[in-house]
This record gives structure tokens, C-alpha cells and sequence, in this order.
């Protein structure tokens, strides 16, 4: 498990508005790309 989020575990520190990093089966047996979901900007939620 480690192993395939290794890279993903570096990465997102760096990055702002992260609100959730989803593994799912495909992450984890097909080296696919974790699904990141952000958080909505306070300007982009009151228009």
C-alpha cells in the first residue's frame, strides 16, 4: 500500500486547497492516479 501511494504522499503537502485524496481499487492495483478533491474558494461558493 505504501508503495503505490509513495509518490502522492510527497505531492500533496505542496499543494493548497486539497480537501481529500480518494485510493481507490483502481489507484491500488492499476497504478492509476488517486481522484484529489479541493476545497471550493470562499469566492468561487458566494457567486
Amino acid at each position: 500500500m505504501e508503495g503505490c501511494m509513495l509518490e502522492i504522499m510527497y505531492e500533496i503537502p505542496s499543494m493548497s486547497g486539497i480537501k481529500e485524496c480518494v485510493i481507490n481499487e483502481d489507484v491500488v492495483l492499476n497504478s492509476e492516479e488517486p481522484i484529489l478533491l479541493f476545497e471550493q474558494s470562499r469566492e468561487r461558493a458566494l457567486s
